[in-house]
């Protein structure tokens, strides 16, 4: 049966693997980050297919030779087509690297192949398949070039370095094997397009963090109460799907203690271990029969007891929940657009304590970024009256489901809810609800095909604006106790067995399972990510150093440092350093695991994998397990991936990615990675 999920393998940054943070801004993350990012969401240690993505490290057997007459030359287009010396023929690559690579990696103990000859047969069969003609696409079209120089450093460094010390095959000296021939100004693109930059510029591709939410206090399928589903197993599902954040509802005491002390410290550790961040979404104390400053008093006061016990668990903090539906500030049948629309006497005790809570937190952690979020049809006017009021949130959250964008439009000829909100407010944003509503009169099959035609779809709008940072799917469990049919059905992870006597094994649902990666980021994805993404288009940026300011779009951060949460280059943290999940960024990708830095330990096939045990090259992590990787041909339903294919997830099969001129539906198919106007493009497609 064809796989009709969620998603295929999004990278986490995030969410699971690399200590990503959630800007949202210009990203400091290069394609060779890029795919080693999505290594690392696999657990795979070339990319989800068993070879790399981009451009790894190399030996300079075949290279040596230069480019021959039969395979073409690599030109420089700004001299009129003079030779570059350095200029390795792209068609020469796979053979160029394979020796390096197979060395280290049985050196290094990630391939399930056993000898070099297995390996090298291995990763030829894949890198001319798939990696190759995705790369000579790039250089025929004068945006890159295959470095001798770059070839000629990696294959050295593979050879000494310490494998603890090479997270990724595309780190250190590896990175320049591929060099970018645009400047600042000119044209990038997605996944390994982001490598048209040349030197002192970076692809204005950035990071979107993709989590999903839950309720592991307080409802019954959570094991609030003795459930189904222990913490332990959210994690893991957590985990094996890639997302980087886990949103939860916690209600806390006066004086900001957590009414669930022992859950909440349970799956925040729990969560913590595996590199997820918690998005604690505080329920609001307002009390509307006291003024508005006392309401302030009572908001500040929670504020600093949160921040106090639990600082160093969050660094961002969601202040109350949709008051304007919960707390009924909004008049029955009104939008929210207009003052009208809403109970007077009640917006102030509101505003007071969102100002209260938001000043309490930041005065014991400064650096905490708070958000405030709606329901999302239309309580604009709500939002504008509490900055009013002195509300300094950082975030706007916005819950947005799939039937609100065809009623925006309708009513108010809003064709981007995300333009028109920053046009007002000026925040970035974060989706923090995000589903397609089920439908009674569907199949489950219907309805699991809607849910995966707004997740790609709101994703690749997500990803393609610049102001959205993250994505929260609603939710991780079906609450299949509950009788409302869409509340039952949300649920990424369902309970087809269900009786209201006895609570029965989850399973997750197709959705989910294809969902498997979107790790912090969606940067970082390969061939087998949402439809739609492989279309995104960017623009090579200058570099900028440490310290300086990076959320202006303007500038990107260097290679070795990201744009962190308070919107400057930071330092990448190395292997051993202490880290903070969500906010800080590992060197080469490693997992930000404990709260420390850790490079991962490589896993043989059937084996347990997480954040910090990923699979040898040649298997995928699934189900919590390493899965060897199926061929052209076979079914690739279980694994999301392939070996020397790619993973058709309508029909559920190896097939062989589509060369350039032939009919596609989606970029994704195409072994150039572009489809435009139906046919498979060379080079960068529609980007330029």
């Amino acid at each position: 049966m064809a796989r009709t999920g969620w998603a295929a393998k999004l990278v986490l940054v995030g969410l699971a693997a690399g200590c990503g943070d959630a800007t949202g801004t210009t990203t400091d993350t290069t394609a060779t980050e890029v795919a080693s990012e999505a290594t690392a969401a696999t657990g795979d240690s070339t990319g989800a297919t068993g070879s790399p993505t981009e451009g790894p490290p190399t030996s300079t057997t075949s290279s040596s030779t230069g480019p021959t007459a039969t395979k073409g030359s690599t030109t420089d287009p700004t001299t009129g087509g003079e030779e570059l010396p350095d200029a390795v023929d792209p068609l020469e690559y796979c053979e160029s690297v394979v020796d390096a690579v197979c060395a280290f990696h049985l050196r290094c103990g990630r391939t399930e192949a056993a000898d070099p000859a297995s390996c090298r047969a291995q990763y030829l069969a894949h890198c001319d398949a798939v990696d190759e003609p995705r790369w000579a696409s790039l250089a025929a079209a004068g945006a890159i070039e295959l470095s001798r120089a770059g070839l000629d450093a990696c294959a050295v460094h593979l050879d000494a370095v310490a494998c603890d010390e090479q997270v990724r095959d595309f780190d250190g000296p590896c990175v320049d094997v591929w060099r970018g021939l645009h400047g600042a100004g000119e044209a990038c693109g997605f996944d390994v397009a982001q490598r048209t930059c040349g030197a002192g510029t970076r692809c204005s591709l950035r990071e979107l963090a993709v989590g999903v939410g839950g309720h592991p206090l307080n409802t019954v399928a959570y094991n609030a109460n003795g459930g189904a589903v222990p913490y332990a197993q959210q994690v893991h599902y957590l985990t094996h799907m890639g997302f980087s954040w886990y949103r939860i509802d916690a209600a806390f005491t006066a004086d900001g203690a957590s009414i669930n002390e022992n859950k909440f410290i349970a799956i925040a550790e729990l969560a913590a271990a595996q590199g997820i961040a918690l998005l604690p979404m505080i329920y609001d104390r307002i009390d509307y029969a006291l003024s508005q400053e006392e309401n302030y008093d009572r908001g500040f006061a929670q504020g600093v007891g949160i921040a106090t016990r639990y600082g160093h668990l969050f660094q961002v903090y969601e202040l109350g929940n949709e008051l304007e539906l919960f707390d009924k500030l909004l008049k029955p049948g009104k939008d929210g657009t207009a003052a009208s629309d809403y109970y007077e006497e009640k917006l102030p005790p509101a505003a007071g304590w969102i100002v209260g809570v938001d000043e309490g937190l930041k005065s014991v952690q400064p650096d905490a970024r708070t958000m405030i979020n709606t329901a999302g049809f239309m309580p604009t006017y709500e939002v504008q009256y509490f900055i009013e009021q002195g509300a300094e949130f950082d975030i706007l959250g916005w819950h947005w489901y799939s039937e609100m964008p065809g009623a925006a439009e309708q009513k108010w000829g809003y064709t981007n809810i995300w333009d028109h909100l920053h046009a007002l407010f000026g925040k970035q944003m974060w989706v923090t609800e995000t589903n397609f509503r089920p439908k009674e009169s569907m199949t489950p099959e219907e309805n699991e095909a809607g849910q995966q035609a707004w997740k790609d779809r709101i994703i690749a709008e997500a990803a393609a604006h610049p102001h959205v940072e993250a994505i929260i799917i609603h939710e991780l469990l079906a609450l299949a106790e509950k009788s409302d049919f869409i509340e039952r059905n949300y649920g990424i992870v369902g309970f087809p067995d269900y009786e209201a006597t006895q609570h029965q094994q989850p399973v997750p649902r197709r959705a989910a399972v294809s969902l498997l990666r979107p790790p912090t980021s969606v940067t970082g994805v390969d061939e087998f990510d949402a439809p739609g993404l492989h279309d995104l288009c960017g623009v090579c940026l200058p570099v900028v150093g440490d310290g300086v300011a990076c959320t202006a779009g303007d500038v990107a951060c260097g290679p070795d440092s990201h744009c962190a949460v308070d919107g400057t280059c930071h330092a990448l943290r190395a292997l051993g350093d202490s880290c903070v999940v969500g906010v800080d960024r590992c060197v080469g990708g490693a997992p930000c695991a404990g709260g420390t830095c850790t490079p991962p330990t490589f896993v043989a096939a059937g084996e347990t994998c997480d954040a910090t045990h990923r699979c040898r090259s040649g298997a995928v992590c699934h189900d919590g397990a390493c899965l060897a990787l199926p061929g052209p041909g076979d079914s690739c339903e279980a694994a999301g991936a392939c070996t020397a294919s790619r993973c058709d997830h309508t029909a559920g099969l190896c097939v062989a990615p589509l060369a350039d001129a032939a009919a596609c539906d989606e970029s994704r198919a195409c072994a150039s990675g572009h489809c435009v106007e139906g046919a498979c493009v060379a080079g960068l497609g529609s980007c330029g």
